[in-house]
């Protein structure tokens, strides 16, 4: 039978031995890898004591368990270990660097960094994939061990001969770039959530642990940093081993063949995420795709969807590195341009409701005026739109408050607004009555015939897929009708990419991009874990995340 852990209710249990007290009464301690807590079991089987001397202790305290050779004494192990998904911590080897080891890695200015799992099959051509980028970029490989205990291993943990020269248990630390490798920390393959509960030993550091399932998400920074720090998984070079449990089952659903890259500059870094993919063969970096013995130097993009643009607002840098001579759109050149709260609506925001102080700030840099703002919006698709490009605008949040606005009649005793009101209002109505019932935006109204480009403007309840990925949800309403976020979206059945929250993560099948604005607007007050982050889909489906630092999308 399974041991359950009496303080959890866990199965996760791991047996640390057996020991003897004075009185002669034989007990078995477990360890309980969900809450780490102690617990023995009384053992009704009576054998004659070993000669060994045993470490005692309190009840409470940790101990120092010696192990007895159950064949030597004759015991049969009355709870044998059924659930194979355990830590196994007795590893056959040490991975532990010296510092002449570690300092050649640190000398890199560029690393990629996946996990191994133990006795598990090498995906060769990923492997060699990954030796390719590295010559090609000249780049450091790190591969951190990850351990899982699977029946049938024979009890000995071993690696592909391979990774040996890159397995590596030392923590890195790039104290300029704010940036830990945590290869020390042991994190089960099985875990289903592998970043949970590692936000406090990031200390104000960006974190990196080895694990086969990607999970990318950023964390809180105060007002004094610029970035926020991120913590990430990193995908496997392995091929998953995983027992036939529902642990294991769902395990190997979320492995992820993967890798990160590092760019380190003076003193920050760049992060993207490489994603191998199995009928093609290779993976794509950018506007590279890396295969096991060649580098093409052309990549397929299906789409780019940048962080929530919010034209009033848009950061300058983020403006360069994306739209600008050389930078993401002109190198990548995507076919989509999905766009998300492409408006920000602060003209009449209802953020501004109740503040007199707002209204006058913006009355003094005549930001009060609707029709400026979306004349604002239509000059932003023009200039940032290429020739070969489609525009995808999103149903957000932001873009539906100009339609609230309307529907309130706000605009009624609004003078400065009351005529672009009257007109949205009108064609409004003009729509409904042209498309039987049906009906439209106001900022698509506005917008049409205004833009260069083609461009799609989708409703809320409109869906569109690109690579069996939905591209229509923005993120702010879930299922149900409750709030939307990461989370919620990572449980449904099909994979997207979605804004909303300024702050990126990855969570299984979802993907949210950051912000395209600048940090500090005006209903910010407090730090928060917003950040410059857009989402690159490529041809065969596999996205990547691209993390913006100063005007650049790479080092």
């Amino acid at each position: 039978m399974s041991l359950h852990c009496p303080k959890c209710g866990s199965t996760r249990v791991v047996s640390r031995g057996y020991a003897e007290r004075k009185t002669g009464e034989r007990f078995r301690r477990c360890n309980c890898q969900s809450c780490s807590s102690w617990f023995q079991i009384a053992l009704a089987v009576t054998v004659p004591s070993p000669q060994i001397e045993f470490d005692y202790y309190d009840d409470g305290q940790e101990p120092l368990v010696v192990s007895v050779d159950e064949d030597k004494f004759g015991l049969e192990n009355p709870y044998p270990d059924e659930d194979s998904d355990n830590i196994d911590d007795d590893a056959p080897k040490s991975w532990i660097r010296d510092e002449e080891f570690v300092l050649r890695i640190k000398s890199y200015d560029r690393l990629v960094i996946t996990s191994a799992q133990n006795n598990a099959e090498l995906n060769y051509p990923f492997f060699d994939s990954l030796l390719t980028y590295c010559k090609h970029n000249n780049a450091g490989l790190i591969v951190i061990p990850t351990k899982l205990k699977i029946n049938g291993d024979g009890g000995e943990l071993s690696y592909a001969e391979e990774l040996h020269p890159y397995l590596i248990d030392n923590d890195i630390t790039f104290t300029m770039q704010r940036l830990t490798i945590l290869c020390g920390m042991k994190v089960i393959p099985t875990a289903v959530n592998p970043l949970a509960g590692k936000d406090a030993r990031s200390k104000g550091d960006s974190l990196v642990i080895g694990h086969p399932q990607y999970q990318m998400r950023t964390m809180a920074r105060g007002f004094d940093r610029k970035y926020p720090p991120i913590l990430s998984t990193t995908g496997s070079v392995t091929i998953g081993k995983y027992s036939t449990t529902t642990a294991g089952d769902i395990a190997k659903f979320n492995h992820c063949a993967g890798a990160i890259v590092i760019e380190l500059t003076d003193n920050d870094f760049f992060m993207r995420n490489l994603n191998w993919d199995d009928q093609q063969g290779c993976f794509y970096d950018l506007d590279m795709a890396y295969y096991p013995k060649f580098v093409n130097e052309t990549s397929h993009v299906s789409a780019i969807v940048t962080g929530d643009s919010h034209v009033m607002f848009h950061d300058d840098e983020v403006y360069q590195a994306t739209f600008g001579k050389g930078g993401l759109v002109d190198t990548l050149k995507p076919e989509y341009l999905v766009r998300h709260d492409i408006l920000d609506f602060h003209s009449r925001s209802h953020h501004a409701k109740g503040d007199p102080l707002l209204e006058y700030v913006k009355t003094v840099k005549n930001h009060n005026r609707v029709e400026d703002e979306l004349n604002g919006v239509v000059k932003f698709l023009n200039d940032t739109t290429p020739d070969y490009a489609k525009n995808l605008i999103v149903c957000s949040n932001h873009d539906t408050h100009i339609d609230q606005w309307i529907k309130r009649g706000e605009y009624l005793s609004d003078a400065i607004n009351a005529k672009i009101g009257h007109y949205l209002a009108y064609k409004l109505y003009d729509f409904i009555d042209k498309n039987d019932g049906e009906t439209s935006m106001a900022l698509a109204e506005f917008c049409e015939g205004k833009i260069n480009n083609e461009t799609i403007f989708l409703k809320e309840t409109d869906t569109f897929k690109l690579h069996g990925i939905e591209l229509a949800v923005h993120g702010h309403s879930g299922a149900n009708g409750a709030r939307g976020s990461a989370m919620q979206f990572s449980r449904m059945p099909d994979k997207l990419v979605c804004g909303h929250s300024h702050s990126p993560q990855v969570n299984k099948g979802c993907y949210q991009v950051g912000t395209s604005s600048i940090f500090h607007m005006g209903y910010v007050k407090s730090p928060s874990s917003w950040d410059h982050v857009h989402c690159v889909i490529y041809d065969n489906g596999k996205r990547q995340m691209i993390h913006l630092r100063n005007g650049k999308f790479r080092r």
